[in-house]
């Protein structure tokens, strides 16, 4: 492709680090976005699961205990969490966060020099295609710089690795150490979102068509499987203990078709007809055909409007070959309409996308600049001192409009990172059965609640502090954290809660005692020598063979040692039956785990003894060989 033509990526990437700013690279806790809940999972990857071998096991810090990276995606937090032992924890985090939209334009460019479409067409989906990157119309869905800086660092990585596969198996090749790569990006890309990923393999089957393609596509995807089947294989056997998320996004034709992605359609079109016969515009045309037809599956099925971006990138990146191929024909009445729908409209879309607070600028300011340099950091510094100061215990706070002035409703989940205690609310919400309960709660004590960028439908609970707080103890809650005047009022007014100290608008109540452990008909249960650890619970008990709640919530994963249980009682809570005075559960690999681990260790090994053995002998390259030999003689 030539020395100039690596320029662009280049050129896109310091477009990227401008946008990110300085304040991308501090090494403290990114605030007002989802990315400021995902330091406490990585946090537990490098310093409790990592170490003991694991990559997902069981948290007691969020939502009353939760099954940690079984039902989210475990590579780019695994990366940032092996980067942490080198760095900061929290650059660490950031760097993985900026890799994707630093990655996109060099998958770009690989994608089309494999492609072959030229340098013209390369160069204009290098820059059209990365122009992607600057969309506004959608937050939080992915992709974009916009979601990737809110928390969506995850889904940039599938999308990347997305682009990179398509471009793989597009390319007949008899090397089987091509194909063993084209599938481990694949599973790279499944291990980071499984969204991109899936439409890449769904768009890669068309491929199987060609004869040229079929091994390399097969190959791809039994690699792939194989690879991912220690994460893919407890998500599929395990997805009925997942929760629902709490959000919901059914897109309107204004987000399907924004202002600023029409404006690039007629290039697309463009693009599908001058590049045609490419087989990698074919896959990527396809891929993006694929996403906009998610929009009309029921949202039961899958998240309608998570693959917007992908629809989004695919019409960008066809923009740009095709503005990119039709200037290299040198054809008038083509340069015409390159110029007319493709030159004009990209340039008054990099002229016009906003660099205001609301921009890609913005936003990143907003949330790089760390909690620590918010106006509420000094209060949000007080409030856990006071909290390190009592018995541990469960937390929830008031959510609040105004919770950005600490560092967002996400720094209040950190709690436990910074105490002994434990929340009821965090970020990877599909993985708490008990979620229902707990935003119902919520709501029930939120005066002047957050607005979310994409609010579920459903009928919302009125405000009614009493009875949140009494929703709160059955949830085992010992301390709540009121952020406005009102709530803090009417807590104040409430029998039984005692004022334990307030720092500017955050006021930290005592709701009493919340034991973990429960006999059936509600009472205390007369437990000594209570024990909570990451894997494991243990307890003595005054009444054996009597049936206790243990107020974590239900996994498959927990093992009674000697007893009845446990099973899942009210509230997705565990239920046991001791037989002896001592009661211990473990949390412990199930055959699940071990049929998914056994799965990936036999094809690393596979992968490992096919790279070994070097290229595949064809009989055209014995051909080429005794050609050569027979020149030499």
């Amino acid at each position: 492709m030539g020395a100039a033509l690596l320029a662009l990526p280049c050129f896109v990437s310091l477009a990227v680090l401008f946008f990110a700013g300085p304040e991308a690279l501090r090494p403290t806790i990114p605030a007002n976005s989802d990315l400021t809940g995902h330091f406490l999972p990585v946090e537990l990857l490098r310093t409790q699961l990592l170490p003991q071998g694991r990559l997902h096991g069981w948290s007691h810090d969020w939502f009353a205990g939760f099954p940690l990276y079984y039902f989210y995606f475990p590579l780019p937090s695994v990366v940032a969490a092996l980067l942490g032992w080198l760095m900061e924890p929290a650059l660490a985090l950031r760097l993985v966060t900026l890799a994707g939209p630093l990655a996109l334009p060099w998958a770009l460019y690989a994608f089309g020099a494999w492609s072959g479409i030229g340098r013209a067409a390369t160069a204009g989906l290098v820059l059209v295609g990365s122009l992607f990157l600057w969309m506004t119309s959608f937050y939080i869905l992915g992709g974009n710089m916009a979601s990737t800086f809110a928390g969506e660092f995850s889904y940039s990585w599938s999308l990347t690795l997305s682009v990179l596969y398509l471009g793989m198996v597009s390319r007949p090749t008899p090397c089987s150490r091509r194909r063993l790569l084209a599938g481990m990006v694949l599973a790279g890309a499944v291990l980071s979102h499984v969204l991109p990923a899936g439409i890449a393999g769904a768009a890669s089957a068309w491929g199987l068509r060609d004869r040229a393609l079929r091994a390399v596509i097969l190959w791809s995807w039994c690699v792939a499987a194989g690879l991912s089947a220690f994460w893919t294989v407890p998500l599929v056997l395990r997805i009925g203990f997942t929760g629902n998320p709490g959000w919901s996004y059914v897109p309107s034709r204004a987000d399907v078709f924004p202002a600023e992605l029409l404006l690039l359609i007629p290039a697309a079109i463009l693009g599908c007809w001058l590049l045609k016969a490419n087989r990698a515009f074919v896959l990527l045309a396809l891929g993006g055909i694929l996403a906009l037809a998610t929009v009309t599956i029921p949202q039961e099925i899958i998240g309608r409007g998570r693959l917007i971006p992908v629809w989004a990138l695919a019409v960008h990146a066809l923009a740009g070959a095709g503005v990119g191929a039709a200037l290299a024909t040198r054809r008038r009445s083509v340069t015409g309409v390159a110029v007319v729908f493709g030159v004009l409209p990209v340039l008054l879309l990099a002229i016009s996308r906003d660099l205001g607070p609301s921009g890609v600028r913005g936003l990143s300011t907003n949330v790089f600049e760390g909690i620590d340099a918010k106006e509420g950091a000094a209060e949000f510094d007080g409030l856990l001192a006071l909290l390190a100061e009592q018995p541990p215990g469960r937390v929830h706070w008031e959510d609040t409009y105004w919770s950005s002035r600490w560092g967002g409703r996400h720094a209040l989940s950190l709690i436990p990172l910074f105490t002994e205690h434990s929340t009821v609310w965090g970020l990877l919400r599909e993985s708490a059965p008990i979620l229902p309960a707990v935003r119902e709660a919520d709501e029930m004590l939120a005066s002047d609640p957050g607005r979310p960028v994409y609010p579920t439908s459903r009928q919302r609970a009125s405000y009614d502090p009493p009875k949140g707080v009494a929703l709160l103890r059955e949830l085992g809650v010992r301390y709540f954290v009121s952020t406005t005047a009102e709530t803090a009022e009417h807590l104040g007014a409430l029998p039984g809660l005692r004022t334990l100290g307030s720092f500017g608008d955050l006021r930290l109540f005592d709701l009493g005692p919340a034991p973990l452990v429960l006999l059936a008909s509600g009472e205390a249960a007369p437990v000594h020598g209570l024990t909570v650890e990451p894997h494991r619970i243990q307890f003595r008990t005054d009444v054996v063979g009597v049936s206790h709640v243990i107020r974590t919530s239900f996994f498959p994963n927990w093992r009674l040692l000697d007893g009845e249980g446990p099973d899942p009682g009210a509230g997705f809570f565990m239920v046991v039956v001791p037989r002896s005075e001592t009661v211990t559960l473990e949390f412990r690999a199930t055959w699940v785990e071990w049929l998914g681990s056994l799965v990936t260790w036999v094809s690393v090994v596979a992968v490992a003894g096919i790279a070994l053995r070097g290229r595949r002998v064809t009989p055209e390259r014995i051909g080429t060989a005794a050609a050569g030999g027979a020149s030499h003689a």
